[in-house]
């Protein structure tokens, strides 16, 4: 029998072979076909590959038979560069199945598709992000990823920016035929929870038509599940050689307490906890800054998103070029996050990086979990033991340098759980001028289960997902709480149960763009909202930023199904978790960082929603040229046309555009001088359109004959059924 797995590895990660934990899962997955209900890897084990260990064993079934893994792997992280990370492995995966070493590979998992795809790969990572490619074929392997609010939402029949027509489509296809695998779950336990109670819940429907059923497999290096599969590496195995050498990468932890004393007044002691945690980020300033002339890359951890900006005017008066700073937080826009990855500063953190001199990297909790970048040294502020942990894996994570000095800023606080950390902290084997905080050190602490959960912060509190909620959520045509609509009941939204109960960082969406003056619902439609232009704020926040200013906002659904305008002053009553906040750019609210601030009269906010493609032009009215005409300001090589179609096919055709709205609505293309003077249109590039296998017809502009539709409709279906082996008279249904 061909190794598939280690051919896979060596083509996707060259030089790379599977380590231990890998190999004994591949066989799980092979001989079993399912994978473990939970995995536990230490940081740096290599979790990501999962997705590489599954392809190989699903390969392998496919070849020998019978396949008794499901279709689709489902991987949820909640980090979105984490997301972004698992993408660009699958994305490499893609590329080597097209390699000849990999011929039979790709033969293999070509032969479970109907249409003779090896593989589909999506990613739901935001509103509108997703390809459609894992759900156009449910025979063809996928690997699917995304963060809990996309696919928990697609799971209660709500997706976000799904639209009514897929909704159920995308919650079969998830709930049946899928591995779902909660990566770091211990970031979103009720996610984890939520798995739980769908998981029973598809089994009859999965068993009924012959396809296996929703497999849920929680992967962290914090179970504690007695039964987890172990991630451990085995010193005696050579495969785990270099697993076990990231795991004792040399690490020291230095704890630099503040000598301020908590105050006696139980009301009081919030106040000082605030001014310790801002005192602490002014500490980790100064004290990086000394290292300016190391040619070391710095990495510095900050509790809150307003606490970088800080830091970063602080290390700007201490002489630290912006070039060598990189901002990463999860208030970023797309936009901004994306330009911070490609910029030097950051890549200087990345393995095997070109790059030389010093970097700072400014992050919150964006940077903790997760992300492959392996600072020299890191300063810190404090927080609870899990995330501390997650911190100490950015330094010296491939074991390769002398040592990694982690500076932790620290308090006496209050905050029992705090106080446990440090007290756990304490504990830690003595390390030169410091405490051992290797992998392996960091990993005792958390085998002692007791004092792990007293030094983290507690499972928010949760509603149990009732079957009568969602039947309802299942007639996808109906809106959910439409905003602007007085509340005689309220339904409770899929949010509720993905993030628990507990709404104090609970998200709200916010976009700014150029609005239009009238028909929002139709300008959504056609113009829809893209990753790469939305910032997610805490609901406190986002009203402490922008409630009570001057000016109107509009409040979109978390269906994406309503628009309702609003008074920003009272945002107060009609704001909620899982909504989006559509602002004027006109308003402001980013600072030079992109991060959200107050709004600032004459510091608009640049309109990114085109970035992706598409343009928007402005068709401005000019009666005083000879012969007056239509034309777009600014734009030199334009010398207008009288005639508004004209200009508007001109503007389509210098934007390789097609015109998806314009605004304001004229009565007629041939409106000329009359008011209104200008127009802005909004231009979208051409998306591809998906043939039916052997269908040219499909390509033209033209209609097509029902019966020719209905014929090719059955030969398609009848395809499926075969790839599928689904059984009579399902199968003959779906015919």
């Amino acid at each position: 029998m061909p190794d598939y797995l280690t051919e896979l590895f060596q083509e996707v990660i060259p030089g790379a072979v599977p380590n231990g934990w890998q190999r004994r899962l591949y066989r799980l997955m092979l001989e079993e076909g399912r994978a473990p209900g939970a995995i536990r890897v230490p940081t740096s084990g290599g979790k990501t590959a999962i997705l590489i260990v599954y392809l190989a064993a699903l390969a392998s079934q496919a070849r020998n038979g019978p396949v008794s893994l499901p279709r689709r792997i489902v991987m949820v992280i909640n980090r979105r560069a984490l997301v972004d990370q698992a993408t660009s492995l699958a994305e490499k995966i893609r590329i080597a199945l097209d390699l000849e070493a990999l011929t039979p590979l790709r033969a293999a998992l070509a032969s479970l598709s109907a249409s003779r795809r090896p593989l589909a790969i999506s990613t739901l990572r935001g509103e509108f992000a997703d390809n459609g490619d894992w759900s156009l074929d449910p025979s063809t392997p996928a690997i699917i990823l995304g963060t809990p609010d996309m696919i928990g939402s697609r799971l209660l029949f709500r997706g976000y920016g799904n639209g009514k027509v897929k909704r159920a489509q995308h919650a079969g296809l998830l709930g049946v035929d899928s591995l779902i695998v909660h990566d770091e779950a211990h970031l979103s336990p009720s996610f984890g929870r939520l798995l739980e109670e769908i998981a029973p819940l598809t089994r009859a429907s999965a068993l009924a038509v012959g396809r296996p059923p929703l497999q849920v497999t929680d992967m962290t290096a914090t179970s504690d599940q007695v039964d987890a599969f172990n991630g451990m590496p085995d010193a005696a195995a050579p495969e785990d050689a270099d697993l076990l050498r990231r795991l004792h990468a040399p690490k020291t932890l230095v704890i630099e307490m503040s000598p301020d004393l908590a105050p006696a007044k139980p009301v009081e002691l919030q106040r000082w906890e605030d001014t310790q945690r801002k005192q602490a980020a002014a500490r980790i300033a100064r004290a990086a800054a000394k290292f300016r002339d190391s040619g070391e890359s710095l990495a510095l951890f900050l509790d809150r998103p307003d606490q970088v900006g800080e830091v970063v005017s602080l290390l700007r008066g201490e002489g630290v070029p912006d070039a060598g700073m990189a901002v990463l937080t999860g208030n970023l826009r797309g936009y901004e996050r994306d330009r911070v990855v490609d910029c030097p500063a950051f890549r200087r953190f990345l393995p095997d990086s070109q790059e030389t001199g010093t970097a700072w990297l400014i992050c919150t909790s964006a940077g903790e979990i997760g992300l492959d970048i392996d600072a020299d040294r890191i300063f810190c502020d404090l927080v609870t033991l899990d995330r501390l942990i997650q911190r100490c894996g950015r330094g010296n994570r491939q074991g390769l340098k002398a040592d990694c000095v982690i500076t932790l800023m620290a308090w006496a606080s209050p905050n029992e759980r705090l106080a446990k950390t440090l007290e756990r902290l304490a504990s830690l084997p003595p390390s030169g001028m410091g405490l051992e905080a290797s992998p392996f050190a960091l990993n005792r602490l958390v085998e002692d289960r007791a004092g792990y959960q007293a030094a983290t912060p507690p499972a928010p509190r949760r509603r149990r997902l009732e079957t009568p909620l969602l039947d309802f959520w299942a007639m996808t045509s109906v809106p959910v709480n439409p905003p602007g609509i007085a509340e005689v009941y309220r339904i409770p939204e899929p949010g509720t149960f993905i993030h628990g109960l507990d709404e104090t960082d609970r998200e709200v969406q916010v976009i700014w763009r150029q609005c239009p003056s009238n028909r929002l619902e139709d300008w959504l439609k056609a113009w829809p909202i893209r990753r790469q232009e939305v910032a997610r704020l805490p609901l406190a926040s986002i009203k402490r930023l922008y409630g009570g200013a001057e000016g109107q906002a509009y409040l979109i659904s978390a269906d994406a199904e309503t628009v309702a305008e609003v008074p920003l002053s009272n945002l107060d009553r009609k704001l909620r978790p899982g909504m989006t906040l559509l602002l004027s750019c006109e308003l402001g609210g980013l600072d030079v960082l992109g991060l959200p601030t107050k709004p600032r009269k004459g510091e608009p906010v640049t309109d990114v929603s085109c970035e992706a493609g598409g343009a928007i032009v402005s068709l401005k009215w000019q009666p005083e040229a000879d012969p007056p005409r239509w034309q777009e300001p600014g734009a030199a090589d334009d010398g207008g046309h009288p005639d508004l179609a004209e200009a508007v096919a001109a503007a389509a055709a210098r934007y390789q555009g097609k015109l998806v709205f314009i605004d304001p609505e004229p009565n007629s293309l041939e409106d000329t001088g009359d008011p209104p003077r200008r127009y802005t249109l909004w231009l979208a590039s051409p998306a591809p359109q998906l043939a039916d296998e052997t269908d040219t017809a499909s390509l033209l502009r033209c209609d097509r004959a029902l019966d020719r539709h209905l014929w090719l409709s059955a030969r398609a279906a009848s395809r499926l059924v075969d790839a599928l082996r689904l059984e009579v008279p399902e199968g003959t249904a779906i015919i």
